[in-house]
């Protein structure tokens, strides 16, 4: 069964009850029978409804703290058994199948209270939820919320007790802690430790290059066949470009004077030998460590080729003269792509 991107996943269903004892107060049950994940997390909210924390899980009988006085609320994950999450920072929308007190953006990188990334369905969800409880202790009856037959009930598809979840693109196990995440792309970080998959990523890209490369290059052996395929290939250069940018992302996180930001922001890596001595002058990141002068130059020669080919249909332009250098073609003049030559600018870039 294909797994659709961006499908929306609706909400786990089950069933709330707040219970009325009249020596013992209000208590609170979650019922749930349904073929399908289930996750819920714990929050205590104020009597005024600021939610204040997460509180962490504990066994029978433990003594868990958390700030009082408050009111004890519940969020429920999706079918999946996620929860979606949204930065405060950059507004971006992920998934993740755990909810932490302190919680880092998937994607921009910054960290801040786990409940700040809470969207807006879980924030009334919650709302709803402390005034159940409320009614139930006011007016001394139990109240039963059953989510299952509200999903097919709702108001003008306007989110209340239920509402969906969205599935991104790509879901990630953080090899450092249980975390579970779902974002748009392949380069994130894991929202519960912070730890980035983008050493993982990355390697796995170029390893699937070269083998593409290997089998290119021995069963391949008619010239316009094989020039095709190395066109095709062309997303090396891609990708790389597609990393840089993320890690330079993350770079712009750090604390950095106006005008280093500002120049940052504008690096491209087309011109990747400029961008390489920026980026080791300012951070002391080698970039293009272990490559020797006559590699840097045909890299750049090949990064600007891309740059061509992608933008202006493989036609010469004066940007390409002056960053090049390359006497070898004119301007105007469309570039033709020759397999041995970007067997080899492949070869270097990864």
């Amino acid at each position: 069964m294909s797994i659709e991107e961006f499908q929306e996943i609706a909400h786990t269903g089950g069933k709330i009850t707040f219970v009325h004892h009249p020596e013992q107060g209000t208590a609170i049950q979650i019922q749930h029978s349904n073929p399908w994940a289930f996750s819920m997390h714990q929050v205590c909210v104020s009597f005024e409804g600021e939610i204040l924390d997460f509180v962490p899980p504990g066994g029978i009988g433990s003594i868990i703290p958390y700030p009082q006085p408050s009111i004890l609320a519940f969020v429920i994950s999706d079918r999946e058994g996620f929860y979606g999450r949204q930065c405060p920072e950059c507004n971006t929308y992920f998934r993740s199948n755990f909810l932490t007190s302190k919680t880092t953006c998937a994607y921009c990188g910054r960290k801040n209270r786990g409940i700040e990334f809470l969207t807006k369905n879980q924030l009334q969800f919650i709302q709803l939820f402390c005034n159940g409880f409320i009614e139930a202790n006011k007016t001394c009856k139990t109240i039963e919320v059953d989510l299952d037959d509200l999903i097919e009930d709702l108001d003008e598809n306007q989110p209340r007790w239920v509402y969906t979840e969205e599935r991104q693109q790509s879901k990630h196990n953080c090899p450092n802690c249980r975390c579970i995440y779902d974002i748009l792309g392949d380069y994130g970080i894991c929202p519960c430790c912070g730890v980035s998959n983008f050493k993982s990523v990355v390697v796995k890209k170029f390893a699937e290059f070269e083998q593409q490369f290997t089998y290119v290059d021995t069963t391949v052996t008619e010239r316009y066949e094989r020039e095709i395929e190395w066109e095709k290939l062309m997303r090396c250069v891609s990708e790389f470009e597609a990393f840089a940018n993320t890690v330079r992302t993350q770079l712009l996180t750090i604390p950095l004077i106006p005008q280093r930001r500002a120049d940052l922001s504008r690096v491209g890596f087309q011109k990747i030998i400029n961008t390489s001595e920026q980026i080791e002058r300012w951070f002391g990141i080698k970039i293009l460590e272990g490559l020797n002068n006559e590699d840097r130059s045909f890299l750049n020669k090949m990064f600007n080729r891309r740059h061509v080919f992608t933008h202006n249909g493989g036609r010469v332009d004066q940007e390409y003269l002056d960053n090049t250098g390359d006497v070898s073609v004119r301007i105007n003049q469309v570039i033709r792509l020759h397999s041995g030559v970007f067997q080899a600018s492949c070869r270097v870039s990864c």
